[in-house]
């Protein structure tokens, strides 16, 4: 206790000392309340993704009390379907957040490139971000326009006890595609679902199918980039490639047929229920589930497939979700103070005990991990890790595009015919979007 108290003394000065150096000079500082006090509105998403996120984000605030005592911070948890609109009303009313939740990627820097977020290394240290990990879907410019929070991947997990029951290998699961067509045809044969891909009823699931299938055929993240502008990419043989591989699971029955029936949460926790062999789970998730289903004995993580020919196939996607500061914060140095408060060591180990997600900084202690699963997870996002496809793909062919085409091939429709509407969803969008195209476009350049 004595240790963890001079622990806890040295990490509190620690704070104190980058919040004191912290920011430039020049309209940083707004003053307090009329109380006195700094109020900060924080809004947040992910305890769906990351079970332990709310816990840690009040154990946090109730910490930063003791470094701030005149710094108050209310945190607004968002779902899934509020999340953008309510900070698009906020952009237009230019009033709400001082810290924002943002996804990675195109979901983020839009909003950099609209001149909506604040300068995020005009507020923090150089040697404070030289810690941040995970900052790929950040950049822009040369520099990190938000501050990352966790590193998060959709994990392939499978029930040793069904695949047992079924015949087959329970240390042993499928490596290729040829082998994971098999095993779901023997666990097809004894009456559970072979692989259950989330419910697709509110489309939330299309992004980790992408992340889980697409990579296969592709050589590099560019491929990615450069389909949204290419006119007639989508419809190529290796953009639709990952169609056809849901399509075949889809029609030989082996994904769960109530598919379009249930949301996505609702769906995916079959494989909690131990009504499917396989299934994704995030990162974090996928430990939490392990324990809760009897440990490493009955449940493991596999190694993604390797599911085609690219230099992409068989790798772990990877993703940070991040905090921004919005251009019209009242108390912009406040909020990136606590956003540095957030990356001491202490919080970090107290996110991955919560979450048993990776932070983004490189100050975890690989000395956390606990189980074999964890470090093989850990070891996967080191070494054989790609980028969460999604995130380069712009807002409106995401949304109205690949959600909705993979709606279509759970609902009966072609790879074919999927694949041309999210083809009709790019044209509109480079019809329509003059600028973000030339933005997209120029940020396409780096990869």
């Amino acid at each position: 206790m004595k240790n963890r108290m001079i622990s806890m003394l040295v990490m509190l000065a620690l704070v104190l000392s980058l919040i004191g150096c912290s920011g430039t000079s020049g309209g940083n500082e707004s003053p307090p309340d009329k109380d006195g006090n700094v109020k900060l509105l924080l809004w947040w998403w992910g305890e769906g993704d990351t079970p332990g996120s709310k816990a840690w984000l009040e154990e946090t605030i109730e910490k930063y009390r003791e470094v701030a005592p005149d710094v108050t911070i209310e945190m607004v948890e968002q779902t899934s379907d509020q999340l953008y609109p309510a900070w698009e009303s906020a952009i237009q009313a230019e009033s709400g957040p001082d810290i924002q939740f943002l996804w990675t990627g195109i979901w983020a820097l839009d909003y950099v490139w609209k001149n909506n977020l604040a300068d995020i290394t005009e507020l923090i240290p150089e040697e404070e971000v030289s810690h941040w990990t995970g900052t790929e879907g950040l950049e822009y410019d040369g520099k990190a326009w938000l501050s990352p929070w966790y590193q998060i991947s959709i994990v392939w997990m499978y029930n040793k006890e069904l695949f047992a029951a079924a015949g087959l290998n329970p240390d042993n699961p499928p490596d290729t595609w040829e082998e994971l067509l098999e095993a779901c045809e023997a666990l097809k044969k004894t009456d559970v679902i072979p692989l259950e891909l989330g419910g697709m009823k509110d489309g939330w699931g299309a992004p980790w199918i992408y992340a889980a299938f697409a990579p296969a055929a592709h050589d590099s993240m560019k491929e990615f980039v450069e389909a949204a502008t290419i006119p007639g990419d989508f419809i190529s043989e290796k953009h639709m490639d990952w169609f056809e591989k849901i399509h075949e699971l889809v029609e030989k029955k082996y994904t769960n047929p109530m598919t379009m029936s249930y949301d996505f949460y609702q769906g995916r926790e079959s494989f909690l229920r131990g009504e499917s062999a396989m299934g994704l789970a995030t990162n974090g998730q996928a430990i939490q589930w392990i324990e809760e289903m009897g440990g490493e004995e009955k449940v493991g993580i596999m190694n993604v497939p390797v599911m085609g020919d690219g230099k992409l196939a068989g790798k772990l996607n990877n993703q940070s979700h991040s905090f921004a500061i919005p251009s019209f914060a009242k108390h912009k140095q406040e909020a990136a103070d606590f956003l540095v408060f957030t990356h001491q060591p202490e919080q970090l180990e107290s996110w991955y005990k919560h979450t048993k997600n990776i932070p983004c900084d490189d100050r975890f202690d690989e000395e956390w991990l606990e189980t074999e699963s964890e470090k093989q997870i850990y070891q996967e996002l080191l070494t054989n890790s790609v980028p969460y496809p999604e995130i380069f793909i712009p807002a409106m062919v995401d949304q109205e595009g690949m959600y909705a085409a993979t709606q279509m091939i759970f609902s009966g429709n072609t790879p074919k015919e999927a694949a041309q509407h999210m083809e009709d969803t790019a044209e509109k969008w480079r019809s329509m979007d003059s600028a973000g195209v030339e933005n997209f476009t120029n940020w396409g350049k780096s990869y």
